[in-house]
C-alpha cells in the first residue's frame, strides 16, 4: 500500500539512502532517493490513509454511499474487514470496493471469506486461498489482524507459542509479549502472567538475574495453564446459527476488582422475535493493580471506570444500534458514588466519578452477586467458560436477573474512611472533686446509619453503663436511631428499670451546632485533628480501632483540677484518674517513625504521636481568650493553675504550674508571669505560653467562687 503513494519531488530529500551501483555488491556507492513512500518511516501509515480517504473523496460520486463508508470506515492500514447478513449483498460491496480503490491505484488482493460463494464471485488471483483447498479442507486457517481465522468453521483463536521456559524476568515479559489478543478472549489466563512479572518487580528483581526455584516453579503452573488454550476459539458471528429476525440489542459490561487486579467484559445481548436469547463474547480487559496500595473501593471505582471506556469503544466503534446499555457490578460502594450528589469526594474519585457520570446518560447501572459475574474470572486470574460465554442469567428472561439491591439517600456518607461517631456524655457521678466531669469516648461505625448509631450506642452503654440524658445534633441518623430505640425499650421490656426511667435524647437544634456547647467544641477540635494527622492514608479496621483508642487515652488525659493546695502536688484529676482509678498510662514509643511503615503498630503509634502534637496546639488556644475581641474576664492572678505550651512535651502528659507572681507591663494587663513547678523549680513565662484552664474556671463558677 504504500509503495502506491508517490512522494513529491520536494520531499525526496528527506528519504535519501546510500546504496551499491546498479545493485553490483563491489561497485561504487551513490545516493539515491526514495520515489514512494518506505515502510518503516512514521510519516508513511498516516500518508497512505490520507491518500485513501482522498480517493474516496474524489469519486464518492461513481459509487453508493455505502461503499464509501465501507472504505472510509472497515480499513486497518491496508487491511479491509467487511461482514454481512446476506451473500448477494457482500459479493456486491466486495467488487465496488475493489473498483473505488482502483481509481487511486491501490489493488486490493488476497480476499478470505467463509463463504465459498463469495470465493467464487473473486478473480482467483485476488483470493487468498484457492476454491479447491477450501472446498477440501474446511479447517482451513488464516490469519487476520494477527488472529487465526478457522474460515469453515467461522471461529477465531489465539497463536500461542510459548513453549520455551522463561529463566529470567526479562524472558519472561518477552513470553507474555508473544500472547497476542487483542479482543481479550484470554484475558484472565494471561492476567496471571503478568501478575507473577509484576512480583518479581515487587521483589527487585533484576531483569536478566536467574529466577529463583520458587519463581520458576509457579512461572511453570502458568505456562501449563495457557496451553491449555492452545485449542481455544469463539464464534466470529456474534449471532450465528439463529436464522430469525432480531428485536432487540442489549448491551451489558461486567466489571470487578481484586486487591491484586481489576477487570471488564462485554456482552452483546440478543433477543430475536421468537423469543430465543443468544448472548455472545465481545471484549475484554484485565489489568493487574497498582504496585502502590489503594484501597478495594476505589479499585471498584477503577473498574468501573474501565467498564465506561470499554462502553465508549462499543458504541464508537460497532455499528450496531444498541436498545439499552447494562453495565454490572458487585459493589454497592461504586453504585453509591455514582447517586450521590451531597458529598465533596476526593480528587482521586472525584475524577473517575465525573468521568462516568459524563459518558452513562444512556447507561443502566446494575448490582450483581460475585458468582454471576463474569468478571470475577478476570480478578483472579482464572479462565472459565462464564468469561467467554457470559453468565447464565443473560440467556433468561428479565424476570431471573439478579435482584437489586436499594440505594438509600441515608447511605450517601463518606465513602473513602469509616465514619467517626462521637458519643459525649456527661454522667452525674459523686465524687470530691465536683458532681461534674466530662468524659470523651471516640468510636467507629461501618455507615453513618441509624443501625450503625444504635450499635455505636449499645457499646458504649456496655462499657459505661445507662445514661440517663444523651445530647446530640439533628443529624438523621440519630433521629432514626431514637425512634427505634424507644420502640424497643416500650416494646420488648428489656428491663423494668429501663422502661421506666429511658433514655431521655435531646436534640439541639436543626443548623444550630452551638447550641452543643462544650461538647460541640470538643467533637468539632477532635475531628479536625483527625482529618489533618490521618489525612489520605489507608488504615486496617485494627490499626483505626486501636489509633481510636489512642485518641481517647489523649483526649481524657486533659487535666481537671488539681488535688490539693500544695505546690508540690500538681498531679491533676483527669477524665482518664476517675475511668480507671489511676493516671499512669503506659506509652508505646520506639524513636522516629514513619507514616507509611509496613508495620502497623509502628504506623499507629506514629499517627498518635502525631495526634498529641496537633491537639496541643489546637486544644491549648482555646483554654485562653482573646480578651479584646471578647467580653472582659478576671486576668490572670496569684494562685492560678495554668497549663505549660511546651512542643517536646511527651504524650499524654500535661504540664501543670501554678502562678506565684505577674507582672504587668502597660495598662495593668499581665504580660508575663513567674511559675513554680515545685519547690526547687520556678521560672518566668510569657502569657501567650500558658492556657489557663476554662473547664476549672467553669468548675469555680458553678461553686460560688467568683
Amino acid at each position: 500500500m504504500y509503495y502506491q503513494v508517490k512522494v513529491p519531488e520536494d520531499d525526496r530529500d528527506y528519504l535519501c539512502f546510500l546504496w551499491w551501483k546498479d545493485g553490483h555488491i563491489g561497485s561504487d556507492i551513490v545516493k539515491l532517493r526514495m520515489t514512494s513512500h518506505p515502510f518503516g518511516a512514521s510519516c508513511s501509515p498516516s500518508i497512505a490513509n490520507y491518500a485513501l480517504k482522498r480517493v474516496v473523496q474524489d469519486h464518492s460520486n461513481q459509487f453508493h454511499k455505502s461503499v464509501s463508508k465501507i472504505v472510509l470506515n472497515n480499513f486497518y492500514v491496508d487491511d479491509l474487514l467487511v461482514s454481512s447478513d446476506y451473500i448477494n449483498e457482500l459479493i456486491d460491496n466486495n467488487n465496488n470496493v475493489i473498483d473505488l480503490c482502483s481509481k487511486g491505484g491501490f489493488n486490493l488482493t488476497k480476499f478470505n471469506s467463509n463463504s465459498l460463494e463469495v470465493l467464487k464471485n473473486l478473480p482467483k488471483d485476488k483470493c487468498s486461498v484457492s476454491i479447491e483447498k477450501f472446498i477440501e479442507d474446511e479447517d482451513v486457517v488464516q490469519k487476520t489482524l494477527g488472529l487465526d481465522w478457522s474460515l469453515g468453521k467461522d471461529k477465531m483463536s489465539i497463536s500461542l507459542n510459548i513453549d520455551e521456559i522463561p529463566r529470567t524476568k526479562r524472558e519472561l515479559l518477552a513470553v507474555i509479549g508473544k500472547i497476542y489478543d487483542p479482543l481479550g478472549m484470554l484475558a484472565p489466563v494471561v492476567l496471571e502472567g503478568r501478575v507473577l512479572l509484576q512480583n518479581l518487580f515487587r521483589n527487585g528483581i533484576g531483569w536478566d538475574c536467574t529466577l529463583s526455584e520458587r519463581d520458576k516453579g509457579q512461572i511453570n503452573v502458568w505456562m501449563s495453564r495457557v496451553n491449555k488454550f492452545k485449542l481455544f476459539s469463539i464464534d466470529r458471528c456474534t449471532k450465528k446459527g439463529i436464522t430469525s429476525k432480531v428485536e432487540s440489542i442489549e448491551c451489558h459490561i461486567f466489571c470487578d476488582s481484586s486487591e491484586v487486579a481489576y477487570g471488564s467484559v462485554v456482552y452483546l445481548r440478543y433477543k430475536h422475535v421468537d423469543g430465543t436469547i443468544q448472548c455472545s463474547f465481545i471484549l475484554g480487559k484485565a489489568k493487574v493493580a497498582p504496585l502502590k496500595t489503594i484501597t478495594i473501593p476505589r479499585l471498584e471505582l477503577v473498574a468501573a471506570t474501565l467498564a465506561i471506556k470499554l462502553k465508549c469503544v462499543i458504541v464508537r466503534e460497532l455499528p450496531l444500534k444498541t436498545t439499552q446499555i447494562y453495565i454490572w457490578t458487585e459493589t454497592t460502594t461504586v453504585l453509591k458514588y455514582l447517586y450521590n450528589d451531597y458529598i465533596r469526594f476526593k480528587t482521586f474519585v472525584a475524577n473517575r466519578v465525573s468521568q462516568i457520570r459524563e459518558n452513562s446518560e444512556d447507561v443502566y447501572w446494575m448490582y450483581v452477586s460475585s458468582r454471576d459475574n463474569p468478571a470475577d474470572d478476570a480478578t483472579r486470574g482464572k479462565q472459565t467458560s462464564r468469561w467467554s460465554e457470559g453468565p447464565a442469567f443473560l440467556s433468561q428472561n428479565e424476570e431471573v436477573w439478579p435482584v437489586q439491591q436499594q440505594i438509600n439517600k441515608e447511605d450517601f456518607s463518606n465513602l473513602e474512611i469509616k465514619k467517626v461517631m462521637r458519643i459525649e456524655v456527661e454522667p452525674i457521678q459523686n465524687h470530691t472533686v465536683d458532681p461534674f466531669y466530662k468524659e470523651t469516648k471516640t468510636d467507629v461505625a461501618e455507615w453513618y446509619t441509624q443501625e450503625s448509631m444504635i450499635n455505636a450506642f449499645t457499646r458504649f452503654i456496655s462499657r459505661r453503663g445507662t445514661v440517663s440524658k444523651l445530647i446530640s445534633d439533628h443529624g438523621t441518623n440519630f433521629i432514626g436511631a431514637n425512634k427505634v430505640l424507644r420502640d424497643n425499650l416500650t416494646m420488648r421490656h428489656i428491663s423494668t428499670e429501663l422502661t421506666k426511667r429511658g433514655v431521655d435524647w435531646v436534640f439541639t437544634p436543626p443548623g444550630g451546632s452551638h447550641h452543643g456547647g462544650v461538647f460541640e467544641r470538643m467533637i468539632g477540635l477532635v475531628r479536625r485533628v483527625l482529618e489533618v494527622v490521618i489525612g489520605s492514608q489507608t488504615l486496617s479496621d485494627d490499626s483505626l480501632s486501636t489509633f481510636f483508642c489512642e485518641v481517647e487515652s489523649t483526649i481524657n488525659s486533659r487535666p481537671l483540677t488539681v488535688v490539693s493546695n500544695d505546690v508540690n502536688d500538681l498531679c491533676p484529676i483527669t477524665p482518664n484518674s476517675l475511668l480507671n482509678l489511676d493516671n499512669y498510662v503506659v506509652t508505646l514509643d520506639s524513636g522516629e517513625m514513619v507514616c507509611e511503615s509496613r508495620k502497623k503498630w509502628r504506623q499507629v503509634q506514629h499517627l498518635a504521636k502525631e495526634f498529641w502534637r496537633r491537639w496541643q496546639k489546637e486544644y491549648l488556644p482555646c483554654l485562653q481568650e482573646r480578651q479584646k475581641w471578647l467580653k472582659v474576664n478576671r486576668n490572670l492572678r496569684e494562685g492560678d493553675i495554668v497549663l505549660m505550651v511546651e512542643n517536646d512535651t511527651p504524650r499524654r502528659h500535661w504540664l501543670l504550674a501554678r502562678v506565684v507572681k505577674v507582672r504587668t507591663i502597660i495598662h495593668f494587663m499581665p504580660r508575663y508571669e513567674k511559675l513554680k513547678f515545685s519547690e526547687e523549680i520556678s521560672m518566668s513565662q510569657a502569657i501567650n505560653q500558658l492556657g489557663v484552664n476554662l473547664e476549672l474556671r467553669k468548675l469555680e463558677h458553678m461553686a460560688g467562687v467568683f
